[in-house]
């Protein structure tokens, strides 16, 4: 099953993870709803890893507070997601599922017999 995703869950991991600044989201109150605005933090890229300046997103406008901000997030986590930093530093969960389940898929093909006698 893939992992749905979470896009300010993402973005905060991959900031973590290349130690900057977590992104900052503004939230207005507008007459028709709420509408956000994320900023996110420059990265620089190492050896062939391309990086970017600092990105400002500015999300629709909706009607709940915390559907402006997720909404926003995703804008921001699509653009993100297509640099070359971030597919050299993907969050390390994705990559240990994979290797969890290899695992498991391995030891279900080849079931290991215990002796009897030995209890």
């Amino acid at each position: 099953m893939p992992k749905k995703v979470q896009p300010k869950a993402d973005l905060n991991t991959f900031y973590s993870r290349v130690k900057q600044l977590a992104p900052v989201y503004t939230v207005t109150e507008v007459p028709e709803g709420f509408q956000c605005t994320v900023v996110i933090a420059a990265v620089e890229g190492e050896g062939n890893s391309g990086g970017y300046s600092e990105k400002s997103f500015e999300g629709e406008i909706v009607k709940k507070k915390k559907d402006a901000s997720q909404a926003t997030a995703a804008a921001a986590h699509d653009f993100v997601v297509t640099t070359q930093v971030y597919q050299d530093c993907k969050p390390y969960v994705a990559s240990l599922w994979e290797t969890i389940r290899k695992i498991l898929s391995d030891a279900v093909s080849r079931p290991t017999h215990i002796p009897i006698s030995n209890y």
